[in-house]
């Protein structure tokens, strides 16, 4: 009698496990499943919001390097002197940086926030490599950058922007941009033969060069050589005030 009621005592208590087991198990089923259901809510509401806001893309624009408003690199004293370079010319000023946001989808609103002003980008909006100038607001979609020297050649520069001045409607897709600007180049305007100024029976070269950058003149006669008949000539360099301008002026040589 003992032994059946104690076999009795054991199945109850294994139906009774089995009970606590699998109410366990249908709780975690369906705790899974009102995690899921609210993710995909959460999701849901999140991408409703994105498909709500207007999708603007980024265009840098690389800035005009500065040039000279005309190509008269030579300046004669006299009709028959030996040309000098010309310090006369003007230079117009480096270009700026523009970064300009176009809408790609979505209602029309304003890529940046209203009213915004110089002080306000110069605070949110970050250039690297530093180099100083002023940010200003052109319309509602386009930021520009004035520089106040030269851009150095050869640079990648980085813009990054405070996501907190875009209209809160709107979505970017970066707030992060970079432009390189262009290498420093050369180019040989001319090349010509001129009258020794002390000797009439001899004649100098002059070669004239260009660069799209100012450049650093230290040491460039050491980087620059010049021969006749394959034997060194001597030569002496000038530069115009820009430093954007050489002249090659060989020693006289005999005719």
């Amino acid at each position: 009698m003992r032994q059946k009621k104690r076999l009795n005592s054991v199945k109850k208590a294994k139906k009774t496990a089995h009970v606590l087991n699998r109410t366990k198990l249908i709780i975690g089923v369906i705790s899974a499943a009102v995690i899921i259901i609210v993710g995909a809510l959460i999701w849901w509401r999140i991408a409703a919001n994105d498909s709500n806001k207007t999708i603007f893309t980024a265009n840098v624009y690389t800035p005009d390097i500065a040039t000279f408003t005309d190509n008269n690199t030579m300046f004669f004293a006299t009709p028959t002197s030996v040309p000098e370079p010309n310090n006369a010319r003007n230079i117009s000023t480096p270009g700026n940086a523009v970064i300009s946001y176009t809408q790609k989808s979505g209602n029309y609103a304003p890529a940046f926030k209203m009213n915004l002003t110089d002080t306000e980008l110069a605070q949110n909006i970050k250039i690297s490599p530093f180099i100083r100038g002023t940010w200003s607001m052109r319309g509602d979609n386009t930021i520009i950058f004035t520089p106040d020297i030269t851009w150095s050649a050869e640079t990648k520069f980085t813009i990054k922007i405070n996501p907190d001045i875009f209209n809160d409607d709107v979505q970017p897709d970066t707030t992060r941009v970079s432009f390189t600007t262009p290498e420093i180049t050369a180019t040989v305007d001319n090349f010509n033969l001129y009258p020794a100024p002390d000797d009439k029976k001899s004649v100098i070269g002059i070669a004239v060069i260009s660069f799209n950058y100012e450049i650093d003149t230290t040491d460039f006669d050491d980087k620059v050589s010049l021969k006749l008949d394959n034997e060194n000539l001597g030569f002496a360099v000038k530069f115009d005030k820009f430093h954007r301008t050489a002249f090659i002026i060989s020693n006289p040589v005999k005719i």
